[in-house]
């Protein structure tokens, strides 16, 4: 399976490639699928992004109650 998706080179040779800057999360640093927030000066990974929605709907409810 490995090889189909990564060709011929080992799982070692793969997992050396250096991973640019720019595709890791500013929050977590972690290499996901990176999205960019606030006209492209935060970088974040799926998972930030979605806590940080989280986040901001708990603040607006919390607003709203009040």
């Amino acid at each position: 399976m490995f090889e189909k998706l990564f060709g011929s080179e080992g799982e070692e040779e793969a997992e050396k490639k250096e991973i640019p800057e720019d595709e890791l999360c500013d929050e977590c640093g972690e290499e996901r699928a990176v999205w960019k927030v606030v006209g492209g000066s935060i970088q974040l990974c799926n998972l930030c992004q979605i806590d940080r929605e989280d986040h901001l709907m708990r603040i607006r409810s919390s607003l709203e109650e009040e």
